[in-house]
């Protein structure tokens, strides 16, 4: 009897494991519209010791710059952390984005948001307005969460885009990102 139990529960596990991941891919791939009201807020990653951004992170900010330019939105702000290879990801962020051709005080710098989460508390600590569009920029098995964030801290009109960049690693963010969306859901 209990190993029937536990073969039912590994089943369920497994189904369910499968569906949460093939959702946060969908919901990763498909990019949404977006007004010229909306914040587009990017997510940090790696900046190299030289102070390039990544390859990963050139193309989360290439999309965001995308976007801007497509819906002539008004604000994108920065978001990440100080790296172990001595930068402020939102700095250097900003830095390419203003190289690009986007006027310095059309960005906004967090380099506070050291996680997925902080990014979100420290938006909404500037930005009261639960009705403001949000656009999240990311890689694709995160956006999800990403959205999430800032959908538990009581904003009802996030979206998302993803980087247009993917790697063989993805596959194991990929496989990460289950459990980091069920410690956001049911956490935070």
């Amino acid at each position: 009897m209990m190993k029937k139990v536990l073969k039912i529960a590994f089943l369920v596990g497994v189904f369910l494991f499968i569906a949460l991941e093939i959702n946060i891919v969908i919901d990763g791939l498909s990019d949404d519209p977006i007004s010229e009201n909306a914040t587009i807020v990017v997510l940090g990653t790696t900046v190299h010791e030289n102070g390039e951004v990544s390859d990963r992170l050139k193309a989360r900010l290439d999309e965001a710059f995308s976007l801007f330019q497509k819906y002539k939105t008004n604000t994108i702000i920065v978001s990440g952390g100080l790296g172990k290879e001595g930068h402020y990801e939102g700095t250097m962020m900003k830095k390419y984005l203003v190289q690009k051709g986007i006027d310095s005080d059309k960005i906004k710098v967090d380099n506070q948001g050291n996680t997925t989460r902080l990014t979100a508390v420290n938006f909404a600590s500037n930005n009261e307005n639960l009705n403001q569009e949000i656009m999240v920029v990311s890689q694709f098995f995160h956006v999800k969460r990403s959205k999430l964030a800032f959908e538990k801290l009581g904003y009802k009109n996030v979206k998302g885009s993803h980087a247009k960049y993917f790697e063989i690693r993805d596959f194991y963010s990929l496989f990460r990102e289950f459990f980091g969306y069920l410690k956001y859901y049911f956490v935070y």
